[in-house]
């Protein structure tokens, strides 16, 4: 990506981000929200904070399952290659931290970086089959999000064949093969390359052992999510039936897809605002769920993954779309 590219991206994405910040401000009660905060039992805090550990324990294993089916990896270094692709994603736009941990994991035990792209994009596949999966249950339940769904029932049919779309093209080596006809000569053999790797990576549902671990790590990453968001409301006194938890934490999942400044900050807050004000909850009481939700990940993230950077002597800050290199 060139670098007036990268400039160009990061104007938009911040000012997405920007405008969203302002419209939050502008309809919360900032004295409200530090009289809440004032009153708030940290204890719920601390509590929801260790779900963040729990969290990263789950992703790392299910990562290391989806490397391991080339080559057996080390928990540890799944460990540090994850937060640090989270730590590059919460300082840095359009989400390159997946391919600074691809990048990092590919140095590390020697694989190739485009079979670790495609663990990754296996990740997002089984993550955003299970949002759908859940989205569709907490709808059944409530009468509300079901008038949502229909008011806005073309744009989530869209992201729906999307997301078929890529999945079918990704396990399919004939419609790939389709495709790379109509790729230049000179770009060909690469393309080619990166596909097998990336299907290499993606090829974990042919066994249902792994299927089966990976389908259970995520729903245990899913619960933790949900389990969370019940502490945090709980902690601000709101009560809401067990879908809601659901559709706020799945919501806002789909929400990240809209283009923001690195670490989300701005669309997150905005979604999960959003999506509580469904179930009429306080838009004040909101903003603080959102705040402290969105913080829980954020800093620990950052300051774990600058102490990764800072012991592995890595150089990645001097240019995001340069791969990373040790010393």
């Amino acid at each position: 990506m060139s670098k007036s590219n990268r400039i160009y991206k990061l104007i938009i994405s911040s000012a997405i981000s920007v405008t969203l910040i302002v419209l939050i401000l502008l309809i919360v009660d900032l004295k409200k929200v530090i009289l809440i905060l004032e009153h708030i039992n940290i204890k719920y805090i601390l509590i929801a904070l260790l779900f963040y550990p729990i969290g990263i324990l789950f992703r790392t294993f299910r990562w290391k399952i989806l490397l391991s089916q080339n080559k057996t990896i080390k928990f540890t270094s799944s460990l540090v290659a994850l937060i640090y692709g989270f730590m590059i994603n919460n300082l840095f736009p359009v989400k390159i931290g997946e391919i600074a941990r691809a990048e990092l994991i590919s140095k590390k035990i020697n694989i190739r970086r485009s079979f670790a792209i495609g663990t990754i994009i296996a990740e997002r596949i089984i993550d955003s089959i299970l949002v759908l999966i859940l989205l569709f249950i907490s709808v059944i339940f409530s009468k509300t999000l079901y008038s949502v769904i229909q008011s806005n029932w073309l744009s989530l049919l869209l992201v729906f064949i999307f997301i078929i779309s890529l999945i079918f093209f990704l396990i399919n080596r004939n419609i790939q093969n389709l495709f790379l006809k109509i790729i230049p000569e000179k770009f060909k053999e690469k393309a080619e390359s990166i596909l097998l790797n990336v299907y290499d990576g993606i090829r974990f549902y042919k066994s249902k052992k792994i299927l089966l671990i990976v389908i259970c790590f995520s729903l245990l990453i899913w619960a933790g999510l949900f389990t969370r968001s019940f502490i945090l409301l709980y902690a601000l006194e709101i009560k809401l039936p067990l879908y809601a938890y659901i559709f706020i934490v799945c919501a806002g999942s789909l929400g990240m897809v809209i283009p923001s400044s690195p670490g989300n900050i701005g669309v997150y807050h905005a979604v999960s605002i959003s999506t509580l004000l469904l179930f009429m909850v306080n838009k004040n009481d909101a903003f603080i769920f959102a705040i402290i939700s969105h913080a829980l990940d954020f800093f620990p993230n950052v300051i774990i993954g600058l102490i990764i950077q800072l012991n592995n002597n890595l150089r990645f800050f001097k240019n995001p779309d340069t791969k990373i290199t040790t010393n």
